[in-house]
Protein backbone atom coordinates (compact mmCIF):
# COMPACT_ATOMS: atom_id res chain seq x y z
CA UNK A 1 0.00 0.00 0.00
CA UNK A 2 1.73 3.10 -0.78
CA UNK A 3 1.96 6.77 0.73
CA UNK A 4 -1.35 8.05 -1.19
CA UNK A 5 -3.61 4.94 -0.29
CA UNK A 6 -2.63 5.67 3.06
CA UNK A 7 -3.67 9.23 2.55
CA UNK A 8 -7.05 8.49 0.95
CA UNK A 9 -7.88 6.21 3.69
CA UNK A 10 -6.83 8.28 6.34
CA UNK A 11 -8.90 11.09 5.09
CA UNK A 12 -11.97 8.67 4.58
CA UNK A 13 -11.83 7.78 8.55
CA UNK A 14 -11.54 11.41 9.21
CA UNK A 15 -14.85 12.17 7.63
CA UNK A 16 -16.25 9.45 9.47
CA UNK A 17 -15.25 10.57 12.77
CA UNK A 18 -16.39 14.15 11.84
CA UNK A 19 -19.86 12.84 11.03
CA UNK A 20 -20.29 10.57 13.65
CA UNK A 21 -18.79 13.47 16.19
CA UNK A 22 -21.87 15.55 14.90
CA UNK A 23 -24.25 12.77 15.01
CA UNK A 24 -23.62 10.60 17.83
CA UNK A 25 -24.19 13.42 20.41
CA UNK A 26 -27.60 14.81 18.64
CA UNK A 27 -29.75 11.64 18.76
CA UNK A 28 -31.17 10.94 21.66
CA UNK A 29 -30.44 6.81 22.49
CA UNK A 30 -28.25 6.84 20.05
CA UNK A 31 -26.68 3.04 19.74
CA UNK A 32 -23.88 2.23 21.58
CA UNK A 33 -22.83 0.58 18.10
CA UNK A 34 -22.01 4.04 16.34
CA UNK A 35 -20.27 5.02 19.71
CA UNK A 36 -17.85 2.17 19.54
CA UNK A 37 -17.29 2.66 15.33
CA UNK A 38 -16.37 5.96 16.75
CA UNK A 39 -13.72 4.88 18.67
CA UNK A 40 -12.26 1.89 16.24
CA UNK A 41 -12.67 4.28 13.60
CA UNK A 42 -10.03 7.08 15.41
CA UNK A 43 -7.75 4.04 16.60
CA UNK A 44 -7.28 3.13 12.91
CA UNK A 45 -7.16 6.53 11.99
CA UNK A 46 -4.12 6.67 14.59
CA UNK A 47 -2.54 3.70 13.10
CA UNK A 48 -2.45 5.06 9.56
CA UNK A 49 -1.01 7.75 10.44
CA UNK A 50 2.08 6.41 11.81
CA UNK A 51 1.85 3.95 8.74
CA UNK A 52 1.67 6.66 6.44
CA UNK A 53 4.57 8.76 8.19
CA UNK A 54 7.04 5.52 7.78
CA UNK A 55 6.29 5.47 4.39
CA UNK A 56 7.02 8.84 3.81
CA UNK A 57 10.71 8.27 5.42
CA UNK A 58 11.80 4.97 4.31
CA UNK A 59 14.55 4.46 2.11
CA UNK A 60 14.69 1.66 -0.34
CA UNK A 61 15.23 -0.69 2.04
CA UNK A 62 12.74 0.35 4.41
CA UNK A 63 14.65 2.32 7.07
CA UNK A 64 13.07 5.69 8.21
CA UNK A 65 15.54 7.99 7.22
CA UNK A 66 14.82 10.85 9.62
Amino acid sequence: MGPISVLSIIDATGKVIKVLKKYIPSVRDAPHELQRILIETSATEAVLGNLSFLLECSDKRGRCTT
